[in-house]
């Protein structure tokens, strides 16, 4: 079996790591971004990812990013906020057909690219803010899953487990948020 080699580049802050791997015909970009567990700043974090995925400046709804996927042989786009340590980490996930395998098409890696860098540095807005309906929306939706631990019993009892494990320390806060806020 061959080791699996890794390959970190540093740059402007930024670490870039780099698997290859001829054994799938699909390339997987992964950005993460990281930054202290706050009870502050939490819900706002959780409800991100919601948010991003419904569109951005070019594509400003769900429905023509969608397209915009499709149209990368079909790539897969997901968005999510989990907690590792003390900090809690927003990470995009774009997963595209390996150009290689697609005849004829030599952009779809660059387009994928551009993309994903749209998603995060370039979402749908009216002026300054997220456009009010989505925000609405999708707020409604991070509130359902909020409520929906409690129907959940392992995931209520693990969300009650760190509760009283870690009262006090910065590791209880919840990683979806609360409805408080």
């Amino acid at each position: 079996m061959n080791a699996i080699e890794e390959k970190l580049i540093r740059k402007n802050g930024l670490n870039v790591h780099t698997v290859q791997s001829k054994k799938f015909k699909t390339i997987n970009i992964v950005a993460k971004f990281r930054a202290p567990l706050s009870k502050k700043t939490i819900t706002n974090r959780a409800l991100l990812p919601y948010i991003l995925r419904q569109g951005t400046k070019s594509y400003p709804d769900e429905q023509a990013l969608q397209l915009k996927l499709d149209q990368l042989y079909g790539a897969v786009l997901s968005i999510d906020g989990a907690k590792k340590g003390d900090n809690h980490i927003i990470s995009f996930r774009l997963e595209v057909a390996n150009e290689n395998y697609i005849s004829n098409e030599s952009t779809v890696i660059d387009e994928a690219i551009t993309l994903l860098h749209e998603v995060i540095f370039h979402p749908h807005v009216d002026g300054d803010a997220f456009n009010t309906k989505v925000f609405n929306r999708e707020k409604e939706t991070l509130r359902q899953k909020i409520n929906a631990v409690i129907d959940d019993k392992m995931a209520y009892a693990n969300m009650r487990l760190i509760d009283e494990m870690c009262s006090g320390e910065v590791y209880e806060t919840h990683v979806h948020g609360y409805k408080d806020d």
